[in-house]
């Protein structure tokens, strides 16, 4: 049986601004991907189109000083970084609940995971381990 692994997109939420910004989005995979690729990139882009160029944002991958798989969390949460891409196991115990999704049996397919830890997101049963953070997105591969 393959073992799910959650993924984490989140952001530290901070406050609304009138003058240009450039925001750090961080993950931990590499320059090629499929994310940088398909979901930075793209985001990147369509923030400075919506925002006529006051929004930013500058992509920081594995291969970066911000791109370690080991401290996506962390630097969301201390303002490292904007918003990262992380990976639910690999900074430990930092996100325990979460790591429900990963137990024998529970995870079908990626889709039937993705939508049941959005669901436990959503009820609020993950609200302590992600009270630092404005979570983005929550899924399962």
């Amino acid at each position: 049986m393959a073992r799910s692994l959650a993924l984490l997109l989140f952001c530290v939420a901070g406050g609304a601004a009138a003058q240009d910004v450039t925001l750090k989005f961080s993950h931990f995979l590499g320059p090629q991907s499929f994310f940088q690729r398909d979901v930075a990139e793209p985001f990147a882009q369509r923030l400075s189109e919506k925002t006529s160029g006051k929004a930013k944002v500058q992509t920081y991958d594995g291969t970066s000083p911000y791109g370690d798989v080991l401290k996506q969390g962390a630097q969301a949460k201390d303002g490292t970084v904007d918003i990262a891409l992380g990976l639910r196991g690999a900074e430990g115990e930092r996100f325990p609940g979460t790591s429900v999704i990963e137990l024998p049996f529970v995870v079908r397919d990626s889709q039937s995971g993705s939508s049941a830890l959005w669901g436990l997101y959503k009820t609020g049963a993950l609200d302590k381990e992600y009270a630092d953070y404005k979570v983005l997105a929550l899924f399962v591969h």
